[in-house]
Formats: structure tokens, sequence, C-alpha cells
């Protein structure tokens, strides 16, 4: 791979693989508090073109963002994405749903209700199990995140954290592993 086409990416833990895709600010600062999960997940934590050490990208290049998740998906993984993260991983399910287990949108940006290139009502049909998670401070991110909740048929968190983003906000991380646990057998993925 070129060095053009090369980004950071962090793996802890082991079990089953969870791949969070961080927004605007970087990894590091998004996803800290999800470093607890590594004692019973494998976290793969890449960072997004654009951002430091990975390769330059122009901004909201989330086409690109998808096809670097889909470079990571050796096996079958929960996506998880925050805000502009999110459009990456809606775009990686849409593209592979076979290799997804299930999906968590965080906040997400209301670019993911306008990209062209994302067809909800078929990412929906997919059978992929999602949540959508906001912090209930932001009309407009509330909005947003109704929105996509009721085009995916998805199911809808409020997570309140007292000025926190959402993966910081205390019970986050209960709330998402629940909904990770309980994905497995649901949607396409039902088991016997």
């Amino acid at each position: 791979m070129s060095a053009s086409e090369q980004i950071a990416v962090e793996r802890f833990g082991s079990g089953p693989a969870i791949l969070l895709l961080h927004g605007s600010a970087g990894p590091e600062l998004t996803w800290d508090r999800q470093m607890e999960l590594a004692q019973r997940w494998s976290l793969i934590i890449p960072t997004r073109r654009g951002n430091s050490p990975s390769a330059p990208a122009p901004p909201g290049d989330f086409e690109t963002d998808a096809e670097d998740i889909d470079r990571l998906l050796t096996k079958r993984t929960h996506l998880v994405g925050f805000h502009y993260g999110g459009l990456g991983v809606a775009l990686a399910a849409q593209r592979n749903p076979e290799m997804v287990r299930s999906l968590t949108l965080i906040e997400p940006s209301p670019a993911l209700t306008r990209e062209a290139a994302l067809d909800l009502d078929g990412l929906a049909r997919a059978g992929i199990p999602v949540m959508v998670v906001s912090s209930g401070r932001d009309k407009e991110v509330e909005a947003v995140s109704d929105a996509v909740a009721k085009r995916l048929r998805a199911r809808r968190e409020v997570v309140s954290g007292d000025g926190e983003a959402v993966p910081h906000a205390p019970g986050f991380n209960d709330l998402l592993e629940d909904f990770l646990r309980g994905s497995a057998g649901t949607g396409r993925f039902r088991t016997a």
C-alpha cells in the first residue's frame, strides 16, 4: 500500500470485533473511555484520513472512509461511528452488509441524510441491527437522530452526560455492550 493509501489503526483486546470510527475530533479524544471494553472485545480504532498520523484527505471524503473500513473488515464486525464517522461506517455497512454484525450511529451528522451514495432504505432492508444514540442537548442533532433511526428502523437511545460527548457519558459503555450482545441473534443474523 502506498503512503497515500495508509491510515493509522490501533487494535486492543480480544473477543468479538468492534470498529470505532471518530468524527472531527481524533480517536484518542473520542474513544478514550471505551478502552475498558478491550477486556471483553477486540477494538479496532482507525484514524480517519486528514487526521495525523493517517494520510491526508480532502474534508468530507466519506467514500474513502468507507473504503478504508472495507479493508479492515476481515471478519464480521460491529461498526460504531461518531458524528461524521457515522457516515463512513454506514456506507461501509451498505457496501458489505454480510461483514457487519451491527451498526451504532452516535449523534449522526446531518450529512448522513443528504449523502447521495447512502441508501438508508436499502440499508434498513439489509437487516443489520442498528442503534442511534444522542445526548438530548441539541434540537438539530435530536431531529437528525430521530429521522435516521426511523428510516433505519433502529433502536433509539438518549444518553445525557452533563455536557460530555456521548462516548464519555456515564452509562454509554453499558448501553453499547447491551446492544452489541443483543444484536448477535437478531435480524438477518438470527441464530437457531
